[in-house]
């Protein structure tokens, strides 16, 4: 393992981040807000640091491996959460450090969990930081250093490879910069699509601008307290709907049907169980809803459809407090807050792709047992899925319930309820944003003990990396030469 090499590339992503502190540094001269002195100081700190630590330790002329590439998302993913809390932390906003790096990993994570009571306080600056970390998350601040790391001599398939450890990765050009660069320009295209129509639908540009940036991250930070609810606009909470579902889709399938090509999302398995699995639930909840909170069936559609796809997608926007319908449904939402989207999107979970293929293995196993001599290949979009790729989703499913038991047993532990502690382990390793009990919808995180917001942030990294990523660089046979 090249250690010396991958502590310079995460140098210069933290360098890169301070640069994009510049951003909302902009905005708070625009603005004219105090927070201007203090982003600027953050910027540099990141800027200056990140520089030194990648001109001192980076060398050009090794090229990274594998082991590498997990090393360095890994550690990167913690440092950027910590440096990424200094906004938080030197303004003064969120004065304690533990809180300001749940914040800040909340947001990287595209969880969107807050410990913040009132959000509307905040200055427009650290508003569009909430909202850019996540933007940048939702797609992977990693992935979007393979298209500038070749300019410092460094190959990306090794980073593509730890940010993205799943079944497959389906890449849309021969290198994996390009990759990166097509999939970041349908990534900022459908960005762009979706603030311009909720500036349309009465959104101030600010606002639109910092829901553009959280919706297609899946992430849920909002400007408001009441999030998407509190705009009272059926339009703005269809378009939100509209553009969650897709964030929650492959972005392959957005690039194939932005050339034409719609054969791809005709012949995906995937998108067919994550079309139908959302339709499915929507129409249980309408119906769990109508004429018992709501008083029309167009009502409860509307906050049906919202709240379904906003927790499958792992986005974790509110238009309704969906602790008030029946404990059937708040089951279902917990069970879904596992799920995710599909694999290649901007959601967290367990991804569909895993579900679909633990499903059918299931299912194959119990056929086995009955016709012990057959022979029954497991395959997926019409190819054959390898025994070691099976092994691997059996295995992550394990992992994420193991992970999930102790999250909730330490949350327990410090002494929050039971149903509070089940919401939010399950919440931020789903990378979900709001859990149940105490921190509903209607709640946040901010009265947890110091313990359990530590076990948060390190679930919502691990889940956001996928646990592997993390687990790998903690194993015996990693630090061997």
């Amino acid at each position: 393992m090249h250690f010396r090499c991958s502590i310079g590339v995460i140098g210069y992503l933290i360098m890169f981040m301070g640069c994009a502190m510049l951003f909302p540094a902009f905005v708070a001269l625009f603005y004219g807000e105090g927070e201007l002195l203090m982003l600027l100081l953050s910027a540099s700190i990141s800027i200056v640091a990140g520089f030194l630590i990648g001109k001192l330790f980076f060398d050009p002329g090794i090229e990274l491996n594998v082991r590498d590439g997990f090393f360095i998302v890994s550690l990167g993913w913690i440092l950027m959460s910590l440096f990424g809390a200094l906004p938080f932390w030197l303004s003064g906003e969120i004065p304690r450090v533990v809180d300001a790096w749940f914040e800040s990993a909340s947001g990287f994570t595209t969880t969107g969990s807050t410990i913040l009571e009132d959000i509307e306080v905040l200055p427009h600056d650290l508003l569009l930081w909430r909202s850019l970390i996540q933007w940048i998350g939702g797609m992977g601040f990693i992935v979007l250093s393979i298209a500038l790391l070749p300019l410092l001599g460094v190959g990306g398939m090794q980073l593509m490879k730890a940010e993205v450890p799943g079944p497959t990765i389906d890449k849309v050009k021969p290198r994996v910069r390009d990759t990166a660069m097509t999939l970041w320009k349908v990534y900022v295209v459908l960005t762009a699509a979706v603030g311009i129509l909720y500036f349309a639908g009465g959104m101030t540009w600010f606002e639109s601008v910092c829901h553009a940036l959280t919706t297609m991250a899946t992430g849920g930070y909002s400007t408001r307290n009441a999030s998407i609810g509190g705009f009272a606009s059926s339009y703005i909470t269809i378009v939100a709907t509209i553009f969650m579902f897709l964030a929650g889709a492959n972005f392959v399938l957005h690039y194939r049907l932005m050339k034409g090509d719609y054969s791809p999302i005709l012949q995906s398995t995937e998108f067919r169980w994550y079309a139908g699995i959302t339709a499915g639930a929507i129409i249980f909840v309408t119906i769990s809803t109508m004429y018992t909170t709501f008083d029309s069936v167009w009502v409860a559609l509307k906050h049906s459809a919202f709240q379904v796809v906003s927790i499958i997608t792992t986005t974790g926007y509110g238009s309704y407090d969906y602790e008030l319908w029946a404990p059937a449904v708040q089951f279902l939402l917990l069970i879904f807050m596992f799920f995710g989207g599909m694999s290649g999107s901007t959601a967290g979970g367990i991804k569909i792709m895993r579900i679909v293929l633990f499903i059918k293995n299931t299912s194959y196993e119990l056929k086995r047992v009955v016709h012990p001599r057959a022979v029954i290949p497991l395959a997926l979009n019409k190819q054959k899925v390898t025994q070691g790729a099976i092994n691997e989703i059996m295995a992550f499913v394990f992992i994420f319930t193991s992970v999930f038991i102790l999250g909730t047993l330490i949350l327990s532990a410090t002494g929050l309820d039971f149903m509070s502690s089940l919401g939010a382990a399950a919440s931020a390793m789903g990378n979900v944003g709001p859990g149940l009990g105490s921190v509903g919808p209607a709640g946040n995180y901010a009265h947890l003990h110091d313990i359990a917001k530590m076990t948060l942030t390190i679930c919502m990294i691990m889940g956001r990396l996928e646990l592997f990523t993390i687990m790998i660089i903690f194993s015996k046979g990693f630090w061997r030469l």
